[in-house]
């Protein structure tokens, strides 16, 4: 659709289109034009305090952030929710932010509401001591995401630099809350990438951190006390080197709430210390649900098509999947992981050590665990008679049900408070001399076997979302009795049903025109996505070819399987636009084939007008037609040179009032408004035009004149008389074969005259 914009709209936008400046706009809540800004802090101040609607702070492809004062400060705006956003969003290409001086970067001090998506890549270096993004003072409700973050300075935690900090929030109750950090890409550091760290009194609640790739973080998310309920889901973490590093890869230190750690992948080689993909310490009541998760102790390989093969031997002397610590009463649910230890400790080293898939030192004696569906393998060796290499390190205290899991381990399938175990049976009894509560039934120790230690987690299996779960002996359906047919996250691998009536949903954003070459984010609401068993695939076709939808490549995902890609996930995508195209998004049952479709958005990428020439006709000298050469279609500008300007189609007319030399400007803008193209040509008004000398019968006396001039022209003739610069002076007619020129000023003018409809002519004067 193409929006109608002002005459004055248009013009602002030409005239910085032409002048390459104010690379920030800010656009209403139908995206219309507001005004243009030199940055995004100036133009977030243009908003009012209070607002009634949302707003649109777009970042153009010029852009750079040497006109930003750092920190850039989003306050809050009364009025503010999630009817009335404020959405900043990278125009359609990479940026570069370089950050080397020692400010914060964002900081959302108090702000609620806002949507901050970047376009792409934004490779950005901070100073380790600050942060790049910056919650304080209560920021809630706020959005971002689809950042690649790049070229980044060494994180050390001791520092407290992060690229996504949750501070403190000394005077709002509420703390920095229901935030959510989105299908962000981070590359190359070593330190704490996302922190929590609020207070006591006013904790951060309920933020969310999902669909995000963490490369080579030695501390992906970590928060600490004053985190009251988080939830990281989906997330895909890969860590080459771990060094001597006490927690885990996901570390909850003294979180409090409902904690959610589900559905994220963690593939991490550690050299020494004490390590494990997701470690947990509680403080208060706390409910804890860890599900779904796949991580493997040895980087041999990770989600993607990439194969890192680094064969070693380690002093890692605790090494963990999961770890639960502490002493506070904790309810634990643990369900449907895959966790696979791998490596071997150097034999040199003779220090104790233990590695295991689960680990629980926490101990108080009210806690709950319910430890089901999962797949716990431990094939680490090494370490002589110091070392324990066992599936499940567990304690006597609380009410325990462990169920319906499948082990594996070198030197003992479990260990109870310190003593391994070799055999589930041997476990069962020892655990039942304190605890009645302890249930292990139905739990299956699987051998070493290719078909069994691959099940997920082999450099060619593991994300790989179209090879199916191998076959255990003897185990043909899992605790729910659903059969281990179809690839899932964990050991509960079954055929999920659909719901009853699939839905396509709507796609609401980004329809009709764009650029060519740009980049636009795709959405679909209202789908059955998100639905257990469904899988989404987006199509595209040539605009009104009539043929066949074809899928996008990547651009697909399942609620049950592992299929991200970076910015190109289940029910969004981010495509490179070219040409006229129509794209859907298809929604289907796994098990059945059904499907159903959302609505098709059609969109023209336009591309950048290409004015090749001006041309100019006239048939008199003063009046002229320009029109245009090229690929020209768009809104159009034309500035006449006489002080006419306005706006046109790619053919105009207009009427010169003298003769003299005119620049005649046109600014084409395609329709999307992003992109232009100016031309100039010079004209000489007047040329052809008969000069009064050679009329022969025509006489104008006297020269110079000091009050009038005498014509023998007839009664009414119409004449102009204008400066030497152009600009019209006098108009009138002559009567009774006299003009008065008292009213000018001494100098140089001419007159000139028509007559009967022809060309004029004209004579130069003098008054005295």
């Amino acid at each position: 659709m193409k929006p109608i914009f002002s005459l004055l709209t248009f013009l602002c936008l030409s005239l910085c289109a032409a002048a390459q400046t104010d690379p920030v706009w800010l656009l209403d809540e139908n995206g219309f034009f507001i005004s243009t800004h030199n940055s995004i802090g100036s133009a977030y101040a243009a908003i009012p305090a209070s607002i009634s609607h949302s707003y649109t702070i777009q970042i153009q492809n010029n852009y750079t952030d040497t006109t930003e004062h750092y920190p850039i400060v989003f306050t809050s705006k009364a009025g503010a929710s999630s009817n009335n956003k404020i959405k900043i969003t990278g125009s359609f290409a990479p940026f570069k932010f370089k950050r080397i001086d020692s400010t914060d970067c964002f900081v959302f001090d108090d702000a609620d509401w806002i949507e901050f998506e970047a376009s792409f890549s934004w490779n950005i270096m901070q100073h380790p001591t600050k942060q790049l993004f910056h919650f304080k003072n209560g920021a809630s409700n706020n959005i971002v995401r689809n950042f690649y973050i790049n070229e980044a300075t060494f994180f050390d935690p001791a520092q407290k630099g992060h690229y996504f900090y949750f501070g403190k929030s000394p005077t709002n109750t509420e703390g920095n809350s229901n935030n959510i950090i989105e299908h962000c890409t981070f590359f190359g550091t070593t330190g704490e990438c996302i922190a929590s760290e609020g207070s006591l009194a006013n904790p951060n609640c309920n933020n969310i951190i999902r669909n995000n790739d963490f490369l080579d973080y030695r501390n992906a998310i970590n928060a600490r006390s004053g985190t009251s309920g988080i939830s990281i889901d989906s997330n895909h973490i890969l860590v080459f080197t771990q060094r001597g590093y006490t927690r885990g890869i996901i570390d909850l230190d003294s979180i409090s709430g409902n904690v959610y750690v589900t559905r994220n992948t963690i593939t991490m080689k550690q050299d020494s210390g004490n390590i494990a993909g997701i470690y947990i310490r509680a403080t208060g009541t706390n409910q804890l649900h860890t599900a779904n998760n796949m991580i493997q102790t040895r980087a041999d390989s990770f989600v993607s098509d990439r194969k890192y093969l680094f064969p070693y031997e380690d002093i890692a002397t605790n090494l963990s999947g999961i770890w639960i610590d502490g002493t506070e009463q904790t309810s634990a649910n643990v369900y449907h992981n895959t966790v696979v230890v791998k490596g071997t400790y150097d034999p040199l080293y003779t220090t104790t050590m233990t590695s295991s898939a689960f680990r629980r030192t926490e101990n108080n004696t009210g806690s709950i665990y319910d430890i089901r569906n999962n797949i716990l393998l431990n094939h680490r060796a090494g370490g002589g008679s110091n070392a324990a290499h066992v599936a499940l390190d567990m304690r006597r205290e609380g009410a325990i049900t462990i169920n319906h899991n499948f082990y594996n381990s070198h030197t003992g399938i479990a260990m109870l408070n310190g003593i391994p175990y070799n055999t589930w049976t041997d476990y069962k009894t020892e655990a039942s001399k304190t605890n009645a509560n302890e249930s292990a039934s139905d739990s299956v120790q699987i051998s070493f076997t290719r078909s069994g230690f691959n099940l997920h987690l082999s450099s060619d299996v593991i994300g790989n979302s179209s090879i199916y779960g191998a076959t255990l002996p003897s185990v043909t359906d899992d605790i729910d009795g659903h059969p281990r047919t179809v690839y899932y996250r964990g050991a509960d691998e079954y055929t999920i049903a659909c719901p009853s009536t699939l839905v396509g949903g709507t796609i609401g954003k980004f329809v009709g025109d764009s650029c060519l070459g740009h980049y636009q984010l795709f959405h679909a609401s209202g789908s059955s996505q998100g639905k257990d068993g469904v899988e989404n695939q987006w199509q595209t076709r040539p605009w009104g070819s009539g043929l066949p939808f074809t899928d996008i490549p990547g651009a697909r995902g399942t609620t049950k399987a592992d299929m991200y890609m970076p910015f190109q996930v289940a029910y969004s995508f981010i495509q490179t636009l070219s040409g006229a195209h129509e794209y859907r998004l298809k929604t289907s049952c796994i098990s059945s084939g059904d499907s159903a479709f959302s609505n098709t958005a059609i969109v023209y990428a336009r591309p950048t007008p290409q004015i090749d020439s001006i041309v100019a006709k006239t048939s008199d000298g003063f009046k002229y037609t320009f029109s245009l050469l090229g690929d020209t279609a768009g809104h159009y500008y034309w500035d006449m040179g006489d002080g006419n300007p306005g706006m046109g189609e790619d053919t105009v007319t207009h009427t010169y009032k003298s003769a003299v030399t005119h620049t005649v400007r046109v600014i084409v803008g395609n329709y999307f408004f992003c992109g232009f193209d100016t031309f100039y040509r010079t004209i000489q008004v007047g040329v052809g035009v008969k000069d009064i000398a050679s009329a022969g019968n025509i006489r104008l006396y006297p020269n110079p004149a000091s009050d009038h001039l005498t014509v023998n022209l007839p009664e009414g003739t119409p004449y102009i008389i204008t400066d030497l610069t152009g600009r019209a002076v006098l108009q009138s007619m002559v009567r009774q074969e006299t003009i008065d020129v008292r009213s000018l000023t001494p100098g140089a003018y001419i007159i000139s005259f028509t007559i009967d409809g022809n060309a004029p002519i004209h004579s130069r004067f003098i008054r005295e």
